[in-house]
């Protein structure tokens, strides 16, 4: 990670990843926003990283919700089942269920990368190396279009992605909170958004096969965010004001891969609610 942006970093924004759930991310931006509440840092993985690199470009919450209104209709046509079985069949490597091309032109269309590089907003977004299995954070400066579409290559879904000459899975594999940078940044308030309530709160056991599945699921996902405070706490580092916002509820598996209309605007207004009550409003 480049530290071309050593200034005092007092606010942290951290975006989980976890897919068509982003939307909730923009509810809760909406309402930051109106609170004229700005971070001086933006952390994300997948769906946080293709957030972080928006906001740091310059795009507001009214930009996000109308891409979420509009663009998942083009990123889903990647998932035909035509298209998903030639694929299938195909040799071609690296294997995915669905190409990537449709969502690198909404990026190149919607994200004015020379205008990152440039922001006083500090981005650090993750990504997996596929050579040596580590997680690493590319920041405003070195950031383009591919390590974006890096942060976001949900494996077998997306094709790995090469950026700077190295592969790269999605970040969310091992940090999918990444609140890492903004610990070592010295951040004195972060907020964290989960898009998950799992590690936000006290959850009754799960009973059903399918809540059990998710459960576990969502706990792999949470793992590393924990294991970065509890080691970062350890080695006697100073614990800033940490403030969590997540679903009041549990979302589903289906809810990754689920980008109707419905469900976003549903997210959205879970996302504005949450954010409210967390934020004291």
């Amino acid at each position: 990670m480049k530290t071309a942006h050593p200034k005092k970093v007092k606010r942290a924004l951290v975006l989980s990843g976890g897919a068509a759930r982003g939307a909730f991310q923009v509810g809760v931006l909406q309402y930051l926003e109106n609170r004229n509440w700005r971070p001086d840092l933006i952390c994300g993985s997948s769906i946080g990283a293709i957030h972080a690199a928006a906001i740091g470009a310059g795009l507001g919450a009214e930009s996000l919700l109308r891409l979420w209104r509009t663009a998942p209709r083009k990123r889903m046509k990647g998932f035909a089942p035509v298209s998903m079985l030639r694929r299938l069949l195909s040799r071609q490597t690296p294997f995915s269920l669905a190409e990537a091309d449709s969502i690198r032109k909404i990026l190149l269309a919607e994200i004015d990368f020379t205008r990152l590089a440039a922001s006083e907003t500090s981005v650090a977004i993750a990504a997996v190396d596929l050579a040596t299995a580590k997680t690493v954070y590319f920041t405003n400066e070195e950031i383009t279009v591919d390590h974006v579409l890096a942060s976001a290559a949900a494996p077998v879904f997306f094709p790995w992605r090469a950026a700077g000459g190295r592969p790269y899975f999605d970040g969310g594999l091992m940090a999918n909170t990444p609140i890492l940078p903004a610990l070592e940044r010295g951040a004195e308030e972060i907020t964290a958004v989960l898009l998950s309530p799992v590690s936000a709160g006290l959850l009754p056991p799960p009973r059903s096969f399918f809540r059990i599945v998710e459960t576990a699921f969502e706990m792999m996902l949470a793992g590393p965010f924990q294991a970065a405070l509890d080691a970062y706490r350890a080695a006697g580092g100073r614990s800033p004001e940490i403030r969590v916002i997540a679903p009041p509820r549990m979302l589903g598996l289906l809810s990754l891969a689920n980008y109707s209309r419905r469900q976003v605007d549903q997210l959205i207004a879970e996302g504005y609610k949450a954010a409210r009550q967390a934020m004291g409003g």
